[in-house]
């Protein structure tokens, strides 16, 4: 597993990985919209030679958000979300974020489990967040960790 950086010339390979991963996938605009604004983390995982997965983060003052989070589904379960996470936790950190936040889908189980491990704790749910079907909607998860990440087993309340 090889974990690096990228920046605004990734934007299209980023948002290839991003249309393996989810359904409304964002294009290569996105990327380079959010690399330009100057306060974007991304980086990649190599399986081999193969990119299998990615991380998004903007940072400001003394907090980091997770933007997006992506492993193809061959790679999953593999390790490579945590590498990720973890190495864009640690450059916030470097940066001066002393928080970090996402949103999760409320039944990403498995998501949901990483993140625990990860030390994160649910902060809050935003109702009917992400939308799976036409008339289908499901909450998210607020979550947050402090920086650095320690990894720690626990429950949300």
């Amino acid at each position: 597993m090889n974990i690096r950086a990228v920046g605004i010339a990734d934007s299209e390979p980023l948002a290839e990985l991003h249309r393996q991963c989810f359904p409304k996938p964002w294009d290569a605009q996105v990327f380079v919209e959010l690399f330009e604004a100057g306060n974007a983390l991304g980086f990649v995982a190599n399986d081999t030679e193969k990119q299998v997965g990615f991380v998004l983060l903007r940072y400001a003052a003394d907090e980091a958000e997770i933007l997006t989070l992506g492993v193809v589904p061959s790679a999953r379960r593999r390790g490579f979300a945590k590498a990720l996470i973890e190495a864009g936790a640690a450059t916030a950190c470097d940066r001066g974020a002393a928080k970090l936040f996402l949103e999760v889908d409320a039944l990403n189980a498995p998501a949901v489990t990483l993140y625990k491990a990860l030390g994160f704790v649910k902060i809050g749910r935003r109702h009917s967040y992400y939308q799976h079907a036409a008339n289908k909607f499901e909450d998210a998860l607020v979550l947050k960790a402090s920086l650095p990440l320690v990894s720690i087993h626990r429950k949300f309340p």
